[in-house]
Order: C-alpha cells, then structure tokens, then sequence
C-alpha cells in the first residue's frame, strides 16, 4: 500500500432537558394520581395529585398551582350525580420530588440547572355518596378551575399531537358489600431512565385493606373539561418493536428494543431496555379483589423521561461526564504486583467523587464487551489476586435517581515465570520529563533484562531488580504517536516482548485534531473519521493573532508564555463543501497550565455546507528508474455532495509499457489509462491509485534522460475549481529509486517568492498494516515555515512544528 501527501511552502459537543420550558400561566404535566380513601360511612375523601416540570419556578408557585381547584365528577353507572371541587394541601404540595442529592440544584431551584425538576402539588375534598353501589366512577376532568388546564407536554413523543389533549383519570369504587379505600403509591413521580440501557420501574403500591392487587398499563384518556362528559382515549404513535415491527400501544407504550419489554401484572414492575430518548406517557390501572370480587380500581398517569445519553458505556454516560447525583471524572487506576498469577493486584479510583448516596460496584470482563458483578467487590477500591487476565471497571450509582457511570476499563494482565508487563503514563510536572515505563515480569533472576524500543529510532536496556521490576523515563523530541516495544531477556535469550501505542504531547503542546461528524453530535465518536480536508488555522495567544498553521486531520502546537497563556484555535479556510459545525463558535480554546503535558485533545467537527457544488482534484507523483517506474494519483472531491469522477493517466509510451494498477483501470488504450470513481465526496477517504510502468525496449533508459506523463480528473463542467484538475509532470530518470522518500519542485536554482510542491512518499509491503507512520523533515532556514500548507493526503495524517534551538523542523 502506498502513501503520498502533497505540501506547499514558499521560500522566505446533554443530557436534554426533557421537561419544557414555562412561561407565566403555562404549565405543563408530567404525571398525575386519583384515588379515594373510606372516612366513614358514604363519605370519602378524594384526592388527586398533580405533578409539574418546573422551569422557571415563578409559573408553578406563585400563579397557576396554588389557586387550581381541580375538579372531579362523580357518576353511578353513566349517571353523572356530582361533582366536587378540590382544595391544595399545603403541607403536601410544593415538595420537590426529582430524585437528586440535596448538594444538588434541579431545575426548581436554578433555571439553568440540567437536572430536571418535578414539583408536587396535591388536591383533596371530601364528599358524601348517596347510596351504596357497585358501579361508582370518580372522573378528574382536567379541569383545574382558576389553575391551568392539566395539558401534556407537546414534546411527548408517543401519543398523536399530546398537547391537545390532557389528563384524564378514571377511578371506580364497589361499596355494595363493604367499604374501600385505595392503594398508596410509596414510588413517586417521576421516573428518570437512560436510553441504551436496561430500566424498571413500579409504582410499589401498598394496599390498606390487605387487598389482592392485579396492576396493568392501560390507554392514557383525554379530559372534557365538563361533568356528564367522559374523554376518549389518546392515539398511539411510533414503533416499538424493531425487527418485527409493532404499533406502540397502551399496552406497550414505549420505544423499546426488541424482546426487552416485559410487565408484571402482580408488582406493575416495567421492565425495557429503550434505544432511543423519549417522553412516553404511561398509565397505570390497579384494580383491587376481596374475596374474588372487584371492590375498586385507581390510576396514574405518568411521562417516562428516557434521557438522551448517546450509545456507550454505563448507558451511554461516558466516564468525564456527569450524572444525577454523580459528579466529577472516574477513571479506573490499577495497581500490579508484576501482572502474575496469584499477585495482589489494587483497583482503585482516580479523580474526585462528589455527590451523595454513591454505592461502587465492581465488575469484570474477559473480553472487555461482556460484564459481570464480582460478588463483595463494592467499596471505592478492590483487592485481589487475578487467575486469569482480564478487564475490569467499576459502576458508581446515585442512591437518589439510580443513574450511574462507569470507570474507564483497565486490563488487568496475568502472566506466568518469564512473561512482562508494561504500564506508560505521563506523569504531571513542570519540567518536561518523558513518559514514565513501569515495566514487571514473573519469576525474574538475576539475568533478565529489558530492552526498550521507543519509537523514535532510539533504543536502550534496563535491569530488573530482585522484585522483578524496574522503571525508567524516555524523552521524545516531538509530540506524536510512537510504537514502542519493549523485549524481555533471560541473558541473551528473548522471553518476551510488548508492542503498543502512545501518544505523546511533550512540553506544551496543544493536540488539535479535526473529524467528519457523521451523526451531528459534537461529539468524536463511533461512525465519525478524522478529516481528510485540508484545513488553515489560525492561532492567538491572549488575543493576538501569532501563527497560521495547515493540517489535514489534526496538528500538535508548541505554545509558549506563562501559566495563564489563552491560546485560541480558529479555522479559517475549510477546504471546499465542509465547514465548521462544533464548536458552536468555531473557536477552540487551551490555557496554559504549570504543568507541561495536562492538555487533552481538542476536537474541531466538520459537516457539510448547504452546497450542491463539486470539486474534484488530483495529486500525482510518479518515480521514473532505467527498468521500471511507478505513479502514485490520489482522487478526491473536496465537497459533500457525491460526484462521479473520471481519472486519466498518460504515460510516455516510448519509454514504458503498462504492467499493473491497483485499482485496476477501467479502460487501458495503449499508453492512456483510465478510471471512473462513483461517490468521491469529502466524507470519504480519497481514491488512491498505485501504477506499474516497464521499460518499452530491451535496453535501459539513459539515467538523465527526461519523460513525460499527464494526469486528468473529469467532468470539468460544473467544478467549482479546475486549477486541480490536470497536472503534467516532466521528470529525470535516475539509477535507483526509494519508494519511501520526500520529493520537491521545481528543482535546480529557485529564486525568492517560488513555491515549492513536496511529495511524501510511502509504500508498505510487508503482510501486516503499517502503523503510526513518521516523517521528519529538518526545513531550511530560507524557507518560509508560515506559509506551509497541505494540499492533499491519502490517509490520516497529523501535523507537528517545532524548533530545537537552531532548525524549524515538521513532523508529519
């Protein structure tokens, strides 16, 4: 496989909030109860509970809530015979009851809090019954009097057009044989869920009569406002079950995956594992039997709230993200007696934890996909002796809202006599120190060593101490990725060895890096890719713009100044149909801190413009030897919009014959090769075509003589931008060739002002990916360093610039 990029220098991303927003008067609901309880004889004391999302405060307490007097029409039978008026209790209402930590403000407390909060209001009245019967109905109408209307939220996702219709309840009462009084409900409203997760709830009803209770989820039914009327149920929408596809219904009210759903008739424990956020209204009805007759039935109404927390571990929380009652950043830290069997080994958690009500719980996988709870394993830290390598991680939950997040996973590898362990970190300073390597092996004498290959083309060896363990520091002279691998000897024998990654920002450096952003989340993710547009940058420091700098996917920037230093980031030339989506303002910002390594990796997203246009480019090298020669043409559109694209090549047929491609041509004519490409957008990785040449005669081609080729990308008509469109090309032949190399033109004598075209040139061809490829170009001081800029790239590529004291150098 190979690789090339081109370069040019002249010389000299919330939870939602899923409760609306009030304005005065309006108020929204998300869950209401009714129910009755016997206070003697015929007379019953009726109640109905209103639950309201609350966002700002003043709406819910000072206008609508206190003043409501919801209304309740009683019926035998179909015979309206009543009506009662309810009056606010006090002592009952206005309490909060968002599960939270009390440390914590909801949205009740503070408007620009992301916690939903949930206010309380309840309504009683007693009234008198005129007779005995079987056939009694209690209907809350909606109508709240002088208070607002108990409408739905408009955003409730699985009802059809919700904030038309409101709560209605429907409670009956059988007293021809004995009195009744109806369940409590100890489960309050509301419920908050995570999409991409598995979730419970029931209301845990309490009956005080001792009677049996068979509970089932039934349709939400819309208010008439009036006595003698009684609302027809809502209209379901959405789907629920996918692969098969099912209607949601009352019965199944909520966006579940497939097969996850499930309901208990005898506790009302709901039971779903929900793919997608939503607001789901949801009714409860729990009818009550004594003695096998049916003496009562009550309900609930309630909005399930499933936050929207992407896909992911812990439900999509990822581990720096905060929850309900969780706040701060967890990581899993690992401590390792060598990595060997029977070892003790410490897992603890690094970073603050705040909140209240945490409980730890940690878990283990042996593939890090599959995880299981290890039983007694639930304090801050776990000490054990591993048998067997594995991943480990711990699920801290907040007692209040039950929602949680996972620590990073850690691997915890356990080996056998003559087998290591490797651990790199960076540790924080102020004094540019390297990376720290904690190296282990099992059952070491007195003979085992290490050596360790960096990555930078430097090497050297360390003794293991009678512990088996030694640690040592490297340092590096650029930021970047580096293979390291780490070789374990018994005297000269090799035991074992590591290979792996890391990536290093040595001394303050700011990590840049720019990605499609495939879902429009703000967020590098799964389905993303790092950019293959050319992007400029402009760099500041405390407001004064200071450096221009072009990457592709990303660039690492040497700052300087003292603690305090804001270095802003803000592109200025997004290539073509793609422009910056994330963040919002288009600027990225990094404060230089003491330490010199504590900056983590900004992300620019790219998305594509409102654009119909295309602008399709190629870029060609071409290697010309007396035997053979090779051509290397990347193919691009560096707009959105996919675009079907022609690529011609055109060789000296005098000098070469056509030998191979990859691809293979679509059409070969003699010394005219051609290709068509569907779909080159900017969302994709470019089309990279590798061409084989053979000389045309039985003798060699003079080393020095010239030779032509030609290269063409169509259809012109309709590009936004020709100027990429066609290259000719005019090269010397040479004796041998490096097929990994940097190339420059023009060449011979170049005055002031002439811009120079590189080619970087690499060609894997060996069995196995190559990884973390490094270019290192020391630049002549007759160049212009700011005016680097790169023009195209064929695979992923990040960008560093630095100076040791004497040369500007660029590390691709």
């Amino acid at each position: 496989m190979k690789k090339i990029a081109s370069i040019y220098i002249n010389t000299i991303a919330a939870i939602l909030l899923l409760f609306s927003s009030f304005n005065a008067g309006a108020v929204h609901f998300v869950g209401a109860d009714m129910s009755y309880r016997q206070v003697s004889g015929l007379t019953y004391n009726i109640t109905v509970v209103l639950y309201v999302g609350c966002n700002p405060v003043s709406s819910v307490l000072s206008l609508t809530m206190p003043m409501s007097t919801p209304e309740v029409c009683i019926y035998n039978g179909s015979t309206s015979v009543g009506t009662i008026s309810l009056h606010i209790d006090s002592a009952l209402s206005f309490g909060e009851t968002s599960p939270h930590c009390s440390a914590d403000s909801t949205s009740c407390g503070s408007p620009t809090s992301t916690i939903p909060g949930v206010l309380r209001f309840v309504y009683s009245g007693t009234y008198t019954l005129p007779s005995t019967s079987s056939v009694w109905r209690f209907v809350y109408t909606s109508n709240n009097g002088p208070g607002a209307a108990a409408s739905r939220p408009a955003a409730v996702t699985n009802i059809a057009s919700p904030d038309l219709g409101s709560i209605q309840l429907i409670d009956t009462l059988n007293n021809s044989t004995s009195a009744n009084s109806s369940p409590v409900l100890t489960e309050l409203v509301p419920a908050y869920f995570l999409d991409s997760m598995a979730n419970s709830y029931s209301p845990l009803p309490v009956d005080p009569d001792g009677d049996s209770l068979y509970l089932s989820l039934v349709a939400a039914t819309n208010g008439t406002f009036v006595c003698g009327t009684i609302g027809g149920p809502v209209t379901y929408v959405g789907t629920a079950w996918s692969p098969p596809t099912t209607s949601v219904s009352a019965a199944n009210p909520i966006t579940v995956t497939a097969g996850t759903f499930s309901f208990n008739s005898t506790t009302g424990l709901l039971s779903f594992y929900a793919p997608v956020a939503q607001r789901s209204v949801v009714v409860y009805n729990i009818r009550e039997y004594r003695s096998g007759v049916l003496v009562g039935t009550s309900q609930r109404e309630m909005t399930f709230l499933v936050l929207n927390t992407g896909s992911g571990s812990g439900g999509g929380i990822s581990s720096s993200t905060p929850c309900f009652g969780i706040t701060g950043s967890y990581t899993g830290t690992t401590t390792l007696a060598g990595g060997c069997s029977g070892a003790h080994d410490t897992l603890s958690l690094a970073g603050s934890i705040d909140g209240c009500g945490i409980t730890f719980q940690w878990q283990s996988s042996a593939s890090g996909s599959s995880w299981s709870n290890i039983g007694g394993a639930t304090s801050a830290s776990y000490i054990f002796n591993p048998a067997s390598t594995g991943y480990y991680r711990c699920a801290l939950t907040c007692s209040f809202s039950h929602l949680f997040v996972y620590s990073s996973p850690v691997l915890v590898p356990v080996s056998t006599a003559g087998l290591l362990h490797s651990a790199i970190s960076t540790p924080l300073d102020s004094t540019c120190n390297g990376p720290q390597f904690d190296v282990y092996a099992c059952g070491a004498t007195s003979s085992y060593h290490v050596t360790t290959y960096y990555g930078d083309g430097s090497n050297d060896d360390h003794t293991l101490s009678a512990t088996a363990h030694t640690d040592y520091t490297h340092t590096y002279t650029a930021a970047g990725t580096y293979t390291i691998k780490e070789v374990l000897y018994n005297g000269s024998s090799r035991l074992d060895s590591l290979t792996g990654t890391y990536e290093y920002l040595y001394c303050r450096t700011l990590p840049i890096k720019f990605y499609y952003d495939a879902n429009s989340d703000c967020i590098f993710d799964a389905g993303d890719s790092y950019s293959y547009i050319p992007v400029s940058t402009e760099v500041d420091s405390n407001g004064t713009p200071i450096d221009t700098i072009s990457a592709v996917s990303g660039f690492y920037y040497k700052a300087y100044g003292p603690p305090g230093t804001v270095y802003a980031f803000r592109p200025i030339s997004p290539i073509g149909g793609m422009s910056i989506s994330c963040p919002s303002g288009g600027v990225l910002y990094d404060t230089i801190t003491a330490y010199t390594d504590d900056y983590s990796i900004k992300y620019f997203g790219l998305n594509c413009a409102t654009s119909t246009s295309f602008d399709l480019g190629e870029y060609a090298t071409f290697r010309p030897g007396p035997h053979n020669a090779e051509a290397t043409i990347i193919a691009n559109n560096s707009y959105c919009t996919p675009e079907t694209g022609t690529l011609t090549m055109a060789f000296s047929p005098v000098k070469y014959v056509y030998v191979s491609a990859s691809p293979a041509p679509t059409t070969i004519a003699g010394n005219i090769l051609t290709w068509v490409f569907d779909s080159l957008s900017s969302t994709l990785p470019p089309k990279v075509v590798n061409v084989s040449l053979y000389k045309a005669t039985a003798l060699d081609i003079p080393v020095g003589d010239t030779v032509n080729s030609s290269y063409s990308i169509t259809p012109f008509t309709g590009d936004i931008n020709l100027a990429n469109n066609s290259t000719s090309r005019h090269d010397y032949i040479s004796a041998a060739y490096d097929p990994n190399k940097m190339s420059v033109t023009p060449s011979g004598y170049i005055s002031a002002g002439t811009q120079l075209q590189y080619t970087i040139s690499f060609e894997n061809t060996g069995n196995a990916p190559a990884q973390n490829i490094t270019v290192v170009d020391t630049l002549s001081g007759d160049l212009e360093l700011q005016s680097l800029k790169i023009v195209a790239s064929s695979a992923v590529m990040n960008v560093s610039r630095f100076n040791d004291g004497t040369h500007n150098i660029v590390k691709f």
